[in-house]
């Protein structure tokens, strides 16, 4: 299984590790990795293959493109974990899974709220007669 040897042997990391290096300087946001926004050039995946198959993961020609997806999608999540930190990351690993998504967004208001910042309206009072 392609998958679970690219995973294992963190085919992805020194390959973003590599990205990040040559952008030095760049402010990385959710944004610059959206699934609909982030692709890679031809020549790209040409070197992401290469490093993958230095980690010893072999695929031949169809594997490879079937695989792509999945590929895609774990290099930007890794990206994210060195650029962005840990929360990113688990956005986009858990892209899929819509409700673990929209909850994820629900942290930082959270926070806000535990803070002191921004507060729910209250309820209105009811008067007695």
């Amino acid at each position: 299984q392609p998958e679970i040897e690219m995973i294992t042997k963190r085919a992805f990391f020194e390959y973003a590790n590599g990205l990040v290096q040559k952008t030095q300087g760049t402010k990385w946001t959710p944004d610059m990795l959206a699934r609909d926004k982030y692709k890679l050039s031809d020549g790209q995946w040409g070197e992401l293959r290469d490093a993958i198959k230095a980690k010893g993961v072999t695929m031949n020609d169809s594997t490879w493109t079937a695989e792509k997806p999945f590929v895609l999608h774990q290099l930007r999540a890794e990206l994210a974990s060195q650029t962005m930190g840990s929360q990113e990351r688990y956005k986009i690993a858990v892209e899929e899974d819509t409700q673990l998504a929209q909850t994820l967004e629900l942290f930082p208001r959270a926070a806000k709220l535990v803070a002191g910042g921004n507060t729910p309206a209250k309820a209105p009072t009811k008067r007695r007669p």
